[in-house]
């Protein structure tokens, strides 16, 4: 392990230790996070104001989530509105409960000033 770093005398294989056992122990932390709160994806986006809106598809498990962000508005961030499915959902940030169901289900975030 004398080799590794910039000069070769092991001045980074701290770092690797430390990333090892920090991951290590992170890892089952995240685990029961996901099971104590749910299948649940928070969706509070900040994009610049110039950029007009984007769009993204979300795969989860058997399912996918088709996810359009309009920022007509022109702003930084704030959700005025979202609906998924058709069904509006209220909050900011918005909180998507995702379901494994094979379907494609369609998200739309509207950006400005909560209504």
């Amino acid at each position: 392990m004398n080799r590794f770093g910039e000069h070769g005398a092991g001045e980074s294989v701290w770092l690797g230790r430390f990333l090892h056992a920090a991951l290590s122990n992170f890892a089952p932390l995240a685990d029961r996070r996901h099971e104590t709160e749910g299948d649940v994806l928070w969706l509070d986006p900040c994009i610049p104001k110039a950029r007009p809106g984007f769009e993204v598809r979300l795969k989860f498990r058997t399912a996918s989530d088709q996810i359009r962000l309009d920022n007509s508005a022109g702003v930084e961030r704030g959700v005025a509105s979202a609906v998924v499915d058709g069904t509006d959902l209220p909050g900011s940030p918005v909180q998507v409960h995702m379901v494994d169901d094979g379907a494609i289900h369609h998200v739309i975030l509207k950006l400005g000033s909560p209504q």
